[in-house]
């Protein structure tokens, strides 16, 4: 007949951590890490956001400022200065020198030499 061999005894002596436990305070540590990281990592971007917002703003106002210039600059008032100040000689054109040009293209109106656009400001 063969001998049963006594069973060892498997538990160990201390304290022994619940695997289940050990698990799940893993899963939670992991969750919280990765939130970490995600808010830091949109506070980051809103910040560069938030960057090149205020630029965009400091060159819109930029861009306002410098059109603003040009256009007071292009005034006839300007340009007789301007013309004056460098020495050149210059009129404005005469009447019969002046060509308009419709830009509805209906040619309603329209004489040999005129073909009419006669709005204010830009076309």
């Amino acid at each position: 007949m063969v001998r049963r061999r006594p069973r060892r005894n498997l538990r160990k002596e201390g304290f022994v951590f619940p695997t289940p436990l050990l698990a799940v305070l893993l899963l939670a540590a992991m969750a919280a890490l990765s939130y970490l990281w995600l808010s830091a990592r949109c506070e980051m971007l809103a910040g560069g956001i938030r960057e090149r917002e205020a630029r965009l703003a400091r060159l819109r106002e930029e861009r306002r400022m410098e059109e603003f210039r040009w256009w007071s600059m292009a005034s006839p008032e300007r340009i007789v200065h301007a013309l004056r100040r460098r020495g050149i000689r210059m009129d404005w054109p005469r009447e019969s020198q002046v060509f308009y040009v419709d830009l509805t293209g209906s040619g309603v109106g329209c004489g040999p030499n005129v073909l009419a656009w006669r709005g204010g400001g830009r076309p």
